[in-house]
């Protein structure tokens, strides 16, 4: 594994702790629907950055297109349970 692909994943989870927290932060019973929005535009904000950055969709490292695929799996499967 790569430093830069370390970094990324280091980010990822940071981010997700900080998205889930906030998420939870809100009103408690409905973290469901709070975090599911807050990946969801996590996903479209890394999509852009990506897009900003000229990143290859395909590629060995993990990039910001991997971080927003993550995130928009884990909103849509908050959004189906």
């Amino acid at each position: 594994m790569d430093k830069r692909d370390t970094y990324a994943l280091r980010r990822l989870c940071l981010k997700a702790a900080v998205l889930a927290a906030l998420a939870l932060a809100r009103v408690p019973s409905s973290f469901r629907d709070n975090a599911g929005l807050l990946f969801a535009f996590a996903a479209l904000f890394d999509a852009a950055i990506a897009i900003v950055r000229s990143e290859r969709v395909t590629g060995r490292n993990f990039t910001y297109w991997d971080e927003a695929a993550v995130f928009a799996l884990m909103a849509t499967a908050l959004m189906l349970v």
